[in-house]
């Protein structure tokens, strides 16, 4: 049997004793206990408080049995019965082995005539007689089975009674541990309850302990307070009394010195009245004065106030008429403005009509200096230097004799001496430039064999050589790109006060084995595909290259360092540092005038192509350097093409046989400006005739042209 703790047995008084009245605890569902309940005496189901505060873990054996462990212990012994698993049968010789005088007299006599019956030799009417005491034997031991097999019955009837009263026992069993539980945590937290009261009733007693001590120490307060109060009481009555005192003292003063100010007063009265009938005399004297002198005063004011009303009006009247003449010149200023716009449109006009007199496709021819110049004659009659004429070497005949070489005279725009200055060159294209700010597509390439000079005359000398060079020296060198950006950039800040702006986006591309390559870009990959696309309002973009918004001059000159060293360049035999590829400076630019509300696009570009020798004459030195002379000279060729189609003015100009003349597409026709520089080398004859020849075939063409301004 378990043991109960107080806490336990604390649980099973209140259970028993709110078992009878407490009706709402108990389920209506249920049935009812059968078990009879137990009642302990007092002196064993009561517990005082001491024994509730006692340590919960030590165990306390109660007095008397109780009710659940009496419960438990009867039914574990009921079912712990072993169950009747035998047959009637066996239970029959059971109940004989266990009976051994059984009511049957004859079962021994059975036994022995069996026994006898069996034995050969016996009668026939032996044998019956003893059939019939078997089946006599059979019938009793069938009523005594019966009779057993009904008492077992009864017995099993009797257990199964038991059995459901003791699992409606156990079924009670657990609601009343069930309700043990719940008693358990109800005096745990009564316990808890208790603990918080008696912390609370503590902490009361200490301060009612300090209450006390603090109303001891205010009734000895008061009684110090009365002590004093007594004593200011005595102090204000005798206070009381010498204020009366003194009151009447003061009082007595009071009207003592009263009488004598009132004597005084009296007499400064007196005296005032006498003072005050001098002052008005005096005063109305003064006044009258003042008077007269104001009215004077007021009549030369009113004089002098008919002057300024007359000054005032003819102020007026010259006011008028300045705004009459402001007005005036307001409408002349407008005049003027209108009359600008229409003078700047005529020179606009007038400006490109020149640039179309002169041929909006032109030639110019640049000689470089050279130690032989025999070859390269200029005629005298040649006023305007349009005129050159190159003597071919000498060949050797079929006989052997040395023939000398034809001479041939070429006519273009203009032609460049050797010793031409590069502010002198740039002086005839200056007009191109200003047309690509006025909204023209302006086009200008340098042409001519490797080592001619095409990448001095657009960039100037190589940096490392320009750099030793003074200010002055470096500026008198630098070449056509540069020098066109500084009067791009001068002349649309002198436009600014006509009520223009600019915006200016630069690009620099090459193209290289009819391949394009981004030259401001240095981590361009060669298989990036970069496409030509051109749009209906004329202009051109590459995909997948780097635009730039220049501010000035400077950034376009860090741009220009960054393509150079991006720039494909090998060794010829021709040349130590040949350009092998065509490049392509370019600026878009953008103008609208606020005031007229004009709009121009035009562009600009500089384009320094590659050499155009021969492979037999460059004798390139593996299959790579091969190529890349196939590719410049099939491009070059394709130029032509275009130029011969311009100058045939055939209905199909093949622009896309190349990617050079499908990217100056736009340049090269209808009103766009095209310059071309041919440079020639006078220390290769032959090379010089070449492109001397193709640049005469240009400098045929014309191409009609038409305004480009909205």
């Amino acid at each position: 049997m378990s043991t109960l703790t107080p806490n336990n047995y604390l649980k099973r008084k209140r259970s028993d004793e709110n078992s009878p009245t407490d009706q709402e605890n108990v389920n209506p569902n249920k049935k009812t206990s059968k078990i009879p309940v137990l009642k302990h005496s007092n002196s064993s189901s009561s517990l005082n408080s001491s024994t509730l505060s006692t340590n919960k873990t030590t165990p306390v054996k109660p007095t008397l049995p109780t009710r659940t462990n009496s419960i438990r212990a009867n039914a574990t012994s009921k079912i712990n019965m072993p169950k009747p698993t035998s047959t009637p049968s066996t239970r029959v010789s059971h109940y004989q082995k266990t009976t051994p005088n059984s009511t049957n007299p004859n079962a021994r006599q059975f036994g022995s005539v069996s026994g006898r019956m069996l034995a050969p030799g016996r009668t026939t009417q032996q044998q019956q007689q003893q059939q019939q005491q078997l089946q006599q034997q059979s019938k009793v031991e069938l009523e005594q089975t019966k009779s057993q097999l009904s008492l077992v019955s009864e017995e099993n009837n009797h257990l199964k009674t038991k059995i459901d009263e003791q699992t409606n026992q156990l079924k009670d069993l657990g609601q009343l541990e069930e309700r043990t539980k719940f008693l358990s945590t109800q005096a745990n937290k009564f316990q808890e309850e208790n603990f918080q009261l008696k912390s609370t009733v503590t902490s009361q007693e200490i301060e009612i302990s300090a209450m006390k001590g603090v109303q001891e120490r205010l009734q000895s307060d008061n009684i110090d307070l009365r002590v004093k109060v007594s004593s200011l009481e005595k102090e204000v009555s005798m206070e009381k009394k010498q204020a009366e005192m003194d009151k009447a003292t003061i009082k007595i003063q009071y009207e003592s010195e009263l009488r004598i100010q009132k004597e005084t007063f009296e007499q400064q009265i007196t005296e005032i009245t006498e003072i005050k009938d001098k002052e008005l005399s005096l005063t109305k004297d003064r006044l009258t004065r003042e008077i007269t002198k104001y009215k004077t005063d007021l009549e030369k004011t009113q004089f002098d106030l008919s002057l300024s009303v007359e000054d005032a009006n003819s102020k007026a009247e010259k006011i008028r008429s300045l705004e009459e003449i402001i007005r005036q010149q307001a409408e002349d200023i407008k005049s003027l403005e209108s009359k600008r716009h229409k003078d700047e449109n005529e020179r606009r006009r007038l400006h490109n009509l020149i640039q179309e007199l002169k041929g909006n496709i032109r030639v110019y021819c640049r000689v470089k200096p050279a130690q032989n110049l025999k070859c390269i004659d200029y005629p005298e009659n040649d006023v305007d230097e349009r005129s050159i004429s190159v003597q071919e070497e000498s060949r050797t005949s079929a006989t052997g004799a040395s023939v000398d070489g034809k001479k041939a005279f070429f006519e273009f725009d203009k032609v460049f001496k050797p010793n031409s200055k590069q502010s002198e060159i740039f002086h005839e294209i200056s007009q191109l430039v200003q047309s690509a700010l006025d909204g023209f597509k302006v086009c200008i390439f340098a042409y001519g064999q490797t080592g001619s000079g095409k990448t001095f005359t657009m960039e100037g000398p190589p940096r490392d050589v320009i750099s030793k060079l003074d200010i002055e020296s470096q500026k008198e060198v630098v070449g056509m790109i540069p020098r066109s950006v500084d009067q791009i950039f001068e002349s649309a800040e002198r436009l600014k006060e006509r009520g223009w702006t600019f915006s200016i986006v630069a690009s620099f591309v090459e193209i290289y084995n009819e391949t394009i390559r981004d030259l401001l870009d240095s981590t361009t990959k060669d298989n990036v595909k970069h496409e030509i696309k051109h749009t209906k309002d004329g202009s051109t973009s590459v995909t997948g290259i780097k635009y730039v918004n220049v501010s000035g001059p400077q950034h376009v000159q860090d741009l220009l360092k960054i393509a150079s060293k991006n720039r494909a360049v090998a060794a010829t035999q021709s040349n130590d540092r040949s350009s092998r590829s065509h490049s392509v400076f370019t600026l878009q630019i953008t103008g609208r005038n606020d005031i007229t509300d004009q709009t121009t696009q035009g562009a600009l570009n500089l384009v320094d192509l590659a050499g155009s020798e021969r492979i037999g004459t460059s004798q390139p030195a593996n299959g790579e350097r091969v190529k890349e002379t196939q590719n410049i000279n099939l491009s070059l060729t394709c130029l032509s093409n275009v130029v011969n189609a311009l100058l045939n003015k055939s209905s199909h100009v093949p622009y896309r046989d190349s990617k050079l003349t499908y990217l100056l597409q736009n340049c090269l026709g209808k009103d766009a400006k095209t310059l071309m520089f041919v440079n020639i080398d006078p220390d290769n004859v032959n090379e010089s005739l070449q492109s001397l020849r193709f640049a005469a075939k240009v400098n045929s063409c014309e191409v009609n042209a038409s305004r480009k301004v909205k």
